[in-house]
């Protein structure tokens, strides 16, 4: 799954891959290892924005309804 991240000073993204994250960008270095649930914590606190740009679960496309349910599983 590939998440993006945008605050005011920036615009990233994330891979996720069974629940964590697995590649960054520079930026955002730190969250590697972080779990989804993780990510959204820390993003709704600083007021960045977190939004679901690909999603894919055994090679199937799915929705990111389908993925916020399973990352609060």
């Amino acid at each position: 799954m590939l998440l993006q991240l945008t605050a005011k000073h920036f615009c990233a993204g994330l891979i996720v891959q069974n629940g964590r994250v697995t590649v960054t960008a520079p930026i955002l270095r730190y969250m590697a290892g972080w779990t989804v649930a993780r990510v959204r914590q820390y993003a709704v606190g600083k007021g960045w924005r977190v939004a679901v740009v690909r999603a894919a679960v055994a090679g199937q496309a799915v929705s990111p309804a389908q993925v916020q349910l399973q990352s609060e599983r």
